[in-house]
This record gives C-alpha cells, structure tokens and sequence, in this order.
C-alpha cells in the first residue's frame, strides 16, 4: 500500500497526488459515506495543515467523475452508484482571495473568483458585480445549463474573517458579510446535490447555512483528516524504516517514540491521529 512511494508533503490536489505516485493515505470509505447519506450540507473544521484541502480536492475529482483515479482505493466499488454520478462542480477556495488590503479589493477579488468560476464551467457571466448575486445566479444557472444539480465545495471558508483577528472590527464587518454570502447556499439547496464547508472556526457560520451537519466532532469522522496510528504503519513502512535507522531506534521504538510526540489530536473523544504536515516533515527531516 504504497511504502515505496514518494512522500507527499504539501500536495493539496488529490489528482497531482495520483498521477504523480505519492502516498495517499485512504480516507475515500468516509467521503463515500457522506456522499450516501441523506444530508448533503455537511461543515467541517480542522486546524490549519490538517488535509483540509485534500479532502475538497478528493470530493471534487470524485463528482468531476475521474474515475481513473480512485483505482485500488475503498470509494472504487461505489463509483457505479446512482449517489456518484458526475455532476457540475463549483470550487470556491476562500483562502486564495486578496484579503489583507481593504474590504472593498477582498470584494473584488471575491468577484473575479467568481466569475472565474462562470468560465471553466462554460457559462456566461452576468454584467453586473455584486458577488451574493452573482454565486446564487452561477449555482442556478449551473443547475439548469447541466440539467442536473450541482456540488458546491468551499476550502477554507472563514479565512478572509481569521486574518483580520487582530483587527476586531474589521473581523466583525468581514464575518457578517460571509454569512450573508453563505446564506445564500440554503436558498439554492433545490439547485444542489451536496454541499461541503470546510474552515478553521465556527463564527461566521454561526447564523448561516443552519441547515448543515458539523462533521468536525462527530464520533463517525474523528479520522476524515489526518493519519491514525495504523495508517502511519500502513501507508509509510519505508518512511519509518529510514527514519528509525537515522535514530538508531528499531521500528517499533520509532513508532512509539513518535505516538508521544505527534499524535495528540483527537477530534471525537476517541480517535487520535497525527498532523499529516508535521509528519512528512519529520519524515523528511527525521527530528521533531
């Protein structure tokens, strides 16, 4: 299970990551779980570095229908399904927005990601610049042009409200403004087929989108991010090996040497797991 695969350190894009042979750690079996259920609003937060990313990146290349991709892995079988048909998908990635200079160039960054959007899905943008308008038009007009409804996926949605924490009110006025923005998602939910929030915080969710299900404490998805104690000794046999001769420890002291300095995160009262970023590094660097 790809021990002798390169590390994958800082991949965020889960079809580069196949195609480029790194290691993925397999966490398709609870993307396919949420895909099948009932709900299809589902939150989730996690620390930064946490597979955030990866795991949008993943739902997309699933609903983008790239098959090829998940060969081998445990969503495969159910790729069949009518819940995994191919469908339309809208990518926001928060994060990448021109923040840190005023309100009104984050408004206009927001815009052209937008509109961006409009673009790869062959749509044709509407000539006004009022971002809520625009998204909620893209979302319906997406769902008509297809004939199908859509997946909405947004990385890191809280990011333009946490770099401006240290400006109080500034922060207030960004955090109501993306729950205005995300509000909207609810209106469209006839439009939508799944929707998939992730972020670091709770607060400008606080009044938006109070139709989804909060994935980040639930006791089924403690394990979506990051690695387990068993998936390092599945998934990284030649890391450990490498690692444990530079520290002149045997396998198994490594592992354990390892469990008391990097698994302390546990998202569900019952599951531990490792930062994956902070465990590449130390594979590559072999230091905590």
């Amino acid at each position: 299970m790809g021990k002798n695969l390169p590390l994958p350190t800082g991949s965020q894009k889960f079809k580069d990551l196949i195609e480029l042979g790194g290691i993925y750690v397999d966490k398709t079996a609870y993307l396919a779980q949420l895909i099948a259920s009932v709900p299809k609003t589902w939150f989730l937060t996690r620390p930064r570095h946490f597979g955030k990313s990866l795991t949008v990146s993943t739902l997309e290349s699933i609903f983008s229908g790239q098959r090829e991709l998940f060969k081998g892995l445990a969503i495969e079988k159910e790729l069949d399904k009518k819940q995994f048909a191919p469908r339309p998908v809208i990518h926001l990635d928060m994060s990448k927005l021109t923040i840190s200079q005023g309100p009104k160039i984050f408004y206009n960054s927001l815009i052209e990601a937008i509109k961006k959007l409009y673009e790869s899905l062959n749509i044709d943008v509407p000539d006004y610049n009022i971002a809520n308008s625009l998204f909620s038009y893209l979302i319906s007009e997406c769902s008509k042009t297809y004939d199908c409804q859509v997946a909405v996926l947004i990385d890191e949605y809280d990011t333009p409200y946490t770099q401006l924490l240290d400006k109080p009110n500034e922060a207030k006025n960004m955090s109501n403004t993306l729950n205005e923005f995300y509000r909207l998602l609810k209106a469209k939910d006839g439009d939508t087929s799944f929707v998939f929030v992730t972020g670091i915080t709770r607060v400008p969710m606080d009044s938006a989108l109070n139709n989804r299900i909060d994935i980040s404490r639930g006791n089924q998805f403690g394990a979506l991010t990051g690695f387990t104690h068993e998936e390092i000794k599945r998934y990284f046999g030649k890391a450990i090996k490498h690692a444990a001769k530079s520290r002149e420890l045997t396998d198994e002291e490594l592992l354990e040497e390892m469990k008391r300095n990097c698994d302390g995160c546990c998202f569900d009262g019952k599951t531990f797991v490792y930062n994956p970023f902070s465990t590449l590094r130390f594979f590559e660097e072999k230091t905590f």
